[in-house]
């Protein structure tokens, strides 16, 4: 009897060995397999890293969608929100304007560059165009119109550009039915250079005017913004011709780097001039020459007001 028992204890053991070199030989092949496909799993991270990167650079610099779609729709709730005030829909016909724009290579009528045996050619002026003006595609820019400057003679010498040249410019603007849109800083914390001229705050209070701040707009968000109210042209006036006007992200050369035809009207704007030249302008003069070399067209103001005023 012992001795069948011994037997039988003998097979019970037998057979736990051999259950247990089993699944000793399934966890070594299982781990053999794992440590061949660690390789394998760290490759493939390896390269869903170095996508996501490359496309998160592409979003970011290259603004690959969703990034537009993204800033459409940002611009677009804000627009909605009343952040962004939408822009009017002008009524007005679209008109003829003479510009003109000084070059050193010579130009062809549509203000690109003429060319001999497929080279431009030196031909220093300045040249003149006939442009369409359409009030539903252009808004007028009034950068800075500022009457709480740091300085008395600021105030005195630029409040008289704004009494004499923009706010009457603004009124025919008006009636006619383009767009006016407002640059200034905002005044929550600030002290000075930011408050607007008088009737320019009663326009905009009763939503004749669009206002925007600098602080939280850059020059793609303006872009954006004015794409989404159908703009593609610009009439720049304000201050200054050799600063703000052109230098701001809302300013004229970033607003030209995105695309947007470019106007200015020196006669609506001043220059920061120098200790000797602010009688002569002489200042402003050079930057309007600059600027009508490679950033903007010139348009004459009375030529201007006489277009708004033959509605």
């Amino acid at each position: 009897m012992q001795t069948k028992y011994g037997y039988l204890m003998m097979f019970t053991i037998i057979l736990n060995l051999k259950s247990a070199m089993r699944l000793t030989e399934k966890k070594i092949t299982a781990l053999r397999q794992s440590v061949r496909a660690r390789p394998v799993r760290a490759i493939m991270l390896l390269v869903s890293l170095c996508i996501v990167f490359c496309y998160g650079v592409g979003v970011g610099f290259y603004q690959w969608p969703p990034f537009s779609v993204l800033k459409a729709g940002h611009v677009a709730i804000k627009t909605k929100l009343g952040k962004y005030q939408p822009l009017p829909k002008s009524e007005g016909a679209s008109f003829t304007l003479s510009t003109s724009r000084y070059s050193y290579f010579a130009l062809d009528t549509t203000g690109s560059l003429a060319l001999e045996k497929s080279l431009p050619y030196r031909s220093e002026g300045m040249y003149r165009f006939v442009r369409t003006i359409d009030p539903g595609k252009t808004a007028m820019i009034v950068m800075d119109p500022w009457v709480d400057m740091a300085s008395d003679h600021a105030n005195e010498y630029y409040g008289e550009i704004l009494n004499s040249r923009i706010i009457p410019l603004v009124r025919h603007t008006l009636h006619y039915g383009l767009p006016i849109i407002v640059l200034t800083n905002n005044p929550k914390g600030r002290n000075y250079n930011s408050k607007i001229h008088p009737e320019l705050e009663l326009l905009f209070a009763n939503g004749k005017i669009s206002l925007l701040f600098h602080q939280g707009l850059d020059d793609d968000g303006f872009a954006e913004y004015l794409r989404s109210q159908g703009v593609d042209s610009l009439i720049y006036t304000g201050f200054a011709s050799n600063m703000c006007l052109i230098s701001r992200q809302t300013g004229m050369i970033h607003m030209k780097e995105k695309g947007f035809r470019i106007f200015f009207v020196p006669e609506a704007s001043a220059a920061v001039e120098l200790a000797d030249t602010w009688h002569e302008q002489s200042i402003h003069e050079a930057s309007t020459k600059i600027i009508s070399q490679w950033i903007a067209e010139i348009i004459d103001y009375e030529e201007l007001i006489k277009a708004l005023n033959d509605r």
